[in-house]
Order: C-alpha cells, then structure tokens, then sequence
C-alpha cells in the first residue's frame, strides 16, 4: 500500500505529530497501513462523514493491532494539526 500512495507528505506530517522517539518508518506494516488509508480516505471523504470513517478503521484495526498501537493511531488522527495541515 506505501508504495502506490504519495506518502512523502504523508509521512512529514505524521512524523511531526509523534511525540516519542520511534519514527513513523520503523512501526509495524500493518499499523503504518492502517493510518496512512485511513489519512488517505479522510482526504477524499465529507466532512459530515469523518467520525465515521475513524470508527470504521478503528473497529478494522481491533482485530490486527493491539488496544495501546490502536491508541496512538486514534491519538493521531485525533491531532487537530494534522487534519489542518493535511487537508
């Protein structure tokens, strides 16, 4: 999935909003692909529908990663600089 989206801008903006040592690069696969589609969807979704589409990866990602990973993935799309700068 990294490979066939534009993820440069993606990754800048994810790596700024990580406030401990670990870089986007060295997480697992799964939760770097879990946040990068969700960041991808939200960018061609409404405004109306963003919770929803959160929930919805979210409740996907419950049954790969586990509560704390899925915690810093929530922290992060949760970051109100993110979606400002990303979108």
């Amino acid at each position: 999935y990294i490979k066939y989206i534009a993820t440069e801008n993606y990754l800048n903006l994810i790596n700024k909003n990580i406030n401990f040592n670990r870089k986007f690069e060295k997480w697992d696969i799964i939760n770097q692909s879990i946040l990068l589609a969700l960041l991808s969807e939200i960018k061609y979704t409404e405004t109306a529908k963003i919770k929803i589409t959160f929930n919805d990866y979210l409740n996907v990602g419950k049954f790969f990663i586990n509560n704390s990973d899925l915690g810093f993935i929530n922290g992060i799309t949760d970051s109100a600089a993110l979606f400002t700068t990303a979108f």
